[in-house]
């Protein structure tokens, strides 16, 4: 799945943060979602599911409330060098 965006005003680290959210957020609700793109006028960024798990240290299909999954994701997202390590893996 991809989904583009066309905002060029974004910066960065926001178009970081929204990708990781919305990858995670798909994962949750689509169970054989195993890739997704996201793409932005000016870099596109590619998560896996096995990848994203193992960095939020969770299992995306025992995620049943969403303030479970965003607190998660507030922890590690708030980290920014968490954040810039886990796209310099990918």
């Amino acid at each position: 799945m991809t989904v583009r965006y066309s905002d060029p005003e974004i910066e960065r680290i926001e178009q970081e943060r929204l990708a990781i959210r919305n990858a995670a957020t798909y994962f949750t609700l689509v169970h054989n979602a195993e890739i997704v793109r996201f793409a932005f006028p000016n870099r596109t960024y590619a998560f896996s599911r096995p990848e994203m798990e193992a960095w939020l240290d969770i299992d995306f299909s025992t995620i049943k409330w969403e303030k479970e999954l965003k607190d998660r994701l507030d922890e590690k997202i708030s980290n920014e060098e968490q954040t810039e390590a886990y796209f310099k893996r990918i």
